[in-house]
């Protein structure tokens, strides 16, 4: 009996998921109503003085709509006192793949009517229609009668967005007519058809159609013979990588053969795309000419295609020739047909057809429009570059037998008080002695214990006590930042001090150490040395650490006696840049520090040096004309003696990044011999602190300590209206898989203290809460050295005057930022996570670029970084106790177990237990005797204290103990519960906040959100709410150590609890 009831549920399940559905296109609503491609029906009765009673209308509405159809009925009272009417609507799917429609009215007496139908309104500009094969002509500007037409036709065509047409068959309907809505105020056209009426009048009228959605055909071209640059090494072969910019920096993910956006169909190369570019970008033609062959008429041709280094303008044309000796050329823009292919956006002429995920941004392919005459026979099409810097990558091409409309340009949004913000006062200045002063957990001053030096097991020890092990957890000053005068500088040193971080990096000072009245580029300015020696001795008085870079963006200037602008590539290619190097850093390091008495090469709480910041030898030989040049000429020479004359100047051929990193081991070499041996430097010495690739490990392995940086939602460079402004990709890092920190974890070389001094989760991207407990558990796991936050600011006058924050990097005017700085203080700086017992590294031959290996990690190793301490080495190495070589065989059971179920994409646990990842639900719980956080929406618990309800804004809640004893016994813990924050008046170019368009200004905003919150502690608690800067302001209600958090509780925002027992 069982089997048969078997049987029978499943042959209903069969039947149910077989019936008939709408086309995903036609998307109805709960009214009746329903859209197509950008075009909107609905029924209307319009009385006697036109005033229309349309779906919203009906009253006593009951029935279904949905995807399987629209089933409705209801009352209309067009006219007071003449009786009602009662109206039906079907939308029916039928088996042949129409649809049928009907709708009837009946009127329980006759009253005056002037028309009941069925409405389609269509945007003019974005839209076309026929009427029995011949197409309506919609005039440029409405004038005369706004009739288009008024007949009895049997087919009509109505096309939208896109490459369908909604095909309407009239079956019982009294006409149709065409109306040019402009001549009443809206820039639309109706197209009516209406209800035959019986013959007693408007007492009983119907309206039946059958409906269809066609596609508009496609026609496209084959480019495989045309294809000149891979979308990666892996798919190309021998041809040069996408931008020649490395694999990271590639189209590496993008699969597809075939993509049909807005209905378009284009065949796509496996291989990669048809590439033109200027003369900068070297190795594409300037132009490039497909021949085409068209066997039925067609009316527009559509690309497939994306740009980089686009400009802001005209940098090329599309040039169609004709059968007839005719020929079209179409301009194409950088801000009408084709944008960049990093952080993309529409345009008016590119939709955004395809988006893909590189590890710091997001990618994307347009979709693009050329519409000629009919009867018009393509036989050729051209592709030509006026720009010296563009490259322009053809992935598809294909001809359509119809015009296509793209979607209009999305509205912008401003950010104001109101229902979803609330007003947030924030000091930047934190209460001394408050929950929030987390300077306790410093250990003043710097230094004291003498110099901090790598351990065999990877972390740093100091020379003097090395029993204790140093981990750093700081932030950035930027710019000016570094420069501040005395008084300021007392007061942001006890600032830093009190958010809890134990180092700074200074960063992009060195172009503010240079003389501005010198002509050369290593005089130093001495006021500014000063204020950062001050600055420098302040934080080492605090016990703050010091780290920072010998070079970040210091100028060559005239004197110099270079002829290069970009000095990362000179470095590694020419001997008297590397002179101009060390001219620099031997003025400043062996400079004595008169508020330390120390030259900064003897200093002990000068931690660490980065030789050049983010030197990558792929990115930076072709960064301007002279560096490439210069590359050229060395590569020629070392292809004669290396015996390699086919290899070609590209980052996709392993000779030529055999010749880069040649040039690059050998100026490192150089540089940390300098340091090291010349000027006796005292601080571990790095570089190569930027992208993962297998080689750069075999660069690393030769430093004291080594280093890396990474992004969520990195700002990309987007030109609109005129404008560069700062684009985001607004995701979740715990939607994609936690690429920060995930794909740093291949950057540790066992053995080796391990940095990342570049970090951050961008605003305003929406999501950022999550940082906290991500950069918080996940470093503390891998047992990382030292993180930092980039940056506090680039500008002392935003600490000094507290103004709003204008970068999508500083933290100075983001308390989200800051209060999720407190929560990775206690998780990783005081180490509340604890590391993981096992580890796995993955091994590098020293053979990589001979023996055809994948550059990149293999993606399933790098998520292993969120279960285990991870790495990489070079074969061969002997590892440290605890890390052994990654294969799946060598992975205990346990560890086995929960990769492959973070592989599934469902969630990742660490080994710990402590940290789970809920990539499904969006949802990351940390739980520690000392510390416990819960991320996402919804409802949670952590499996220690801490548990949430109802929490309806995506954030975290998190409970840190302040009095170094577990949660379960503390009577001091800081509840943190974080949303997102803005500026008064931040504005966007796109509803869902991508495009920055204004920053804003105070005061500060609080995204709302609430939640109830439980602790499961013994004895009641009194929880007292806080401003971000630690002030008290008012007791919380609580009920058996529940009560509900919100960021709208108390006038100024509320981020920050303090329970008590």
């Amino acid at each position: 009996m069982k089997h048969i009831f078997a049987a029978v549920l499943s042959m209903l399940c069969a039947f149910v998921s077989a019936a008939p559905q709408l086309p995903a296109s036609l998307k109805t609503e709960p009214d009746g109503t329903f859209t197509f491609n950008g075009i909107a029906f609905e029924i209307t009765v319009s009385n006697a003085r036109w005033q229309a009673f349309a779906n919203k209308d009906w009253q006593e509405r009951d029935g279904k709509s949905g995807k399987a159809g629209v089933d409705l009925r209801g009352f209309v009272l067009p006219e007071a006192g003449s009786g009602r009417g009662e109206i039906t609507e079907t939308v029916t799917p039928l088996e042949n793949g129409s649809i049928a429609f009907r709708s009837t009215l009946n009127m329980q007496e006759p009253c005056q009517l002037n028309r009941v139908s069925g409405s389609f309104t269509l945007p003019v500009g974005k839209c076309a229609v026929s009427v029995d094969g011949k197409e309506i002509a919609i005039p440029e500007k409405q004038n005369g009668s706004p009739r288009l037409y008024l007949g009895h036709p049997k087919t009509v065509r109505l096309r939208g967005i896109g490459a369908e047409e909604l095909v309407v068959k009239l079956q019982t309907c009294d006409y149709v007519m065409i109306q040019d809505n402009r001549k009443y105020g809206s820039n639309s056209i109706a197209v009516f058809f209406v209800f035959r009426t019986g013959k007693t009048g408007f007492s009983k009228s119907e309206l039946i159609l059958n409906l269809s959605v066609e596609p508009v055909a496609s026609h496209p071209v084959a480019l495989e013979p045309f294809i000149n640059r891979a979308f990666s090494g892996r798919a190309g072969g021998t041809l040069p990588v996408w931008t020649l910019q490395g694999e990271d920096a590639s189209l590496s993910m993008f699969r597809e053969t075939e993509v049909n956006p807005l209905g378009i169909c284009f065949a796509v190369s496996p291989r990669g795309a048809a590439a033109v570019g200027g003369k900068e970008r070297g190795g594409v033609p300037a132009s490039m000419t497909i021949p085409v062959s068209m066997k039925r008429p067609v009316r527009a041709l559509n690309l497939f295609h994306t740009s980089a280094w686009t400009p802001p303008d005209e940098f090329g044309e599309v040039r169609i020739q004709f059968s007839d000796g005719s020929g079209k050329a179409f301009p194409v823009s950088g801000l009408r047909d084709c944008g960049n292919w990093v952080g993309p956006r529409p345009l008016p002429n590119a939709a955004i057809a395809w988006t893909g995920m590189r590890s710091d941004s997001m990618l994307g392919v347009y979709c693009s429009t050329f519409p000629f005459p009919a009867g018009k026979n393509p036989v050729s099409v051209t592709f030509h570059t006026n720009s010296s810097q563009v490259i322009w990558l053809i992935l598809g091409m294909t001809f359509t037998e119809g015009e296509i409309f793209f979607p209009a340009q999305e509205s912008s949004v401003k950010i104001v008080a109101g229902k979803e913000w609330f007003p947030l006062e924030f000091r930047n200045s934190t209460r001394p002695g408050s929950p929030l002063d987390f300077s306790g957990l410093l250990d003043a001053p710097a230094g004291k214990y003498g110099a901090a030096v790598p351990a065999p097991d990877g972390t740093l020890r100091f020379r003097n006590a090395p029993e204790k092990r140093l981990r750093l957890f700081g932030t950035n000053f930027c710019n000016t930042m570094n420069f501040p005068a005395h008084e300021v500088a007392d007061s942001v040193v006890r600032q830093i001090a009190r958010n809890g971080y134990n180092a700074v990096r200074f960063h992009h000072h060195d172009d503010g150490l240079v003389d501005p009245a010198s002509a050369d580029s290593v005089t130093l300015n001495k006021e500014n040395l000063d204020r950062l020696d001050y600055l420098f001795a302040a934080f080492k008085k605090q016990g703050i650490y010091i780290v920072t870079d010998l070079y970040a963006s210091r100028r060559f200037r005239s004197g110099d006696n270079l002829p290069y602008r970009n000095a990362k590539g000179a470095f590694q290619s020419d001997p008297r840049a590397r002179e101009n190097w060390k001219a620099f850093v031997r003025a400043w390091l062996t400079h004595r520090n008169p508020y330390t008495g120390l030259t900064w090469a003897e200093d002990p709480a000068l931690v660490m040096v980065n030789l050049i910041n983010e030197d990558d030898p792929l990115w930076d030989w072709n960064t301007e004309p002279a560096v490439r040049d210069r590359h050229i000429q060395l590569f020629a020479e070392w292809k004669k003696k290396n015996g390699c004359s086919s290899a070609k100047a590209d980052t996709g051929d392993r000779d030529f990044i055999r010749f880069l990193f040649e040039l690059k081991r050998g100026e490192l070499a150089e540089l940390t011999a300098f340091v090291k041996e010349e000027l006796k430097l005292q601080a571990n010495v790095t570089s190569i602190n930027w992208h993962q690739k297998k080689i750069f490990t075999l660069l690393r392995e030769k430093f004291d300590v080594t280093d890396d940086h990474y992004y969520h939602d990195h700002r990309v460079d987007v030109r609109i209206k005129g404008r560069t402004v700062n684009g985001h990709h607004q995701l979740a890092g715990i939607a994609t898989g936690l690429d920060l920190p995930a794909v740093l974890t291949t950057s540790r070389i066992p053995g080796k203290p391990f940095f990342v001094t570049e970090y951050n989760h961008c605003r305003p991207n929406r999501f950022r809460a999550e940082t906290g407990p991500v950069m918080g558990a996940y470093p503390a796991l891998q047992d990382w050295t030292g993180i930092f936050r980039f940056c506090y600011s680039h500008n002392v006058l935003l600490y000094m005057k507290n103004r709003n924050a204008f970068s999508c990097f500083e933290s100075v005017a983001d308390p989200v930022m800051q209060l999720s700085d407190r929560i990775t203080a206690a998780m990783f700086l005081r180490g509340d996570v604890r590391p993981a017992e096992e580890g796995y590294s993955f091994a590098v031959s020293e053979n990589i670029l001979t023996t055809g290996e994948p550059l990149e990690f293999p993606e399933p190793f790098t998520k292993l970084g969120l279960l285990v301490r991870t790495g990489s080495h070079r074969k061969g190495m002997s590892l440290p106790e605890g890390m052994r070589e990654f294969s799946e065989a060598n992975l205990s059971g346990a560890v086995s177990a929960l990769w492959q179920e973070s592989l599934s994409g469902r969630r990742a646990v660490s080994s710990t237990g402590e940290i789970t990842a809920d990539f499904v639900g969006r949802q990351m719980t940390v739980c520690t005797p000392r510390s416990e956080s819960f991320t996402g929406t919804g409802d949670a618990v952590t499996g220690g204290i801490l548990s949430v309800r109802r929490m309806d804004t995506f954030g975290t809640v998190a409970a840190l103990s302040l009095d170094g004893d577990g949660l379960r016994e503390s009577r001091k813990i800081l509840l943190l519960h974080l949303t997102d924050t803005a500026n008064s008046g931040d504005t966007f170019f796109d509803p869902d906040c991508r495009i920055v368009d204004d920053y804003g200004s105070l005061p500060l905003l609080v995204r709302r959100g609430s939640a109830e919150v439980e602790l499961a502690l013994d004895g009641p608690v009194k929880v007292t709410a806080l401003s971000a800067d630690g002030d008290e302001l008012g007791a919380v209600r609580v009920e058996n150590n529940r009560f509900r958090v919100a960021t709208d509780l108390f006038k100024g925002g509320v981020m920050a609890y303090c329970i008590t027992r």
